[in-house]
């Protein structure tokens, strides 16, 4: 992932800076182990504009977790409760990972 690198779901072995598979947005922030932002529609159809920002705050042996996501236009409850059970989800693995082996052996 860099700076200005598009970010999305591709099929395996593929990524959305080849032009293939679905494109979320574009990395507009990216400071390592601290802040990852993307601008871009996420998916959301129709005439939208989004930000999605996760950063991630050391706090004694934890580590505290705050995801955002604005999007400007006009989005339906289908979709605002899909992204709502999206990112409980993906708060949930991310958790259950870091809790695990694989961040105590250095995997990412």
């Amino acid at each position: 992932m860099t700076l200005g690198g598009r970010f999305g779901a591709a099929p395996a072995g593929a990524s959305p800076d080849q032009g293939t598979g679905a494109l979320w947005g574009f990395v507009s922030t990216l400071r390592p182990s601290r802040e990852l932002v993307l601008d871009g529609s996420m998916g959301i159809r129709g005439p939208v504009v989004g930000q999605w920002r996760m950063t991630l705050e050391p706090d004694g042996d934890t580590t505290v977790v705050t995801v955002e996501h604005r999007v400007f236009g006009e989005v339906d409850e289908g979709t605002r409760a899909g992204f709502t059970g999206g990112w409980t989800r993906t708060l949930e693995a991310l958790d259950a990972f870091a809790a695990g082996s694989g961040a105590a052996a250095g995997r990412s």
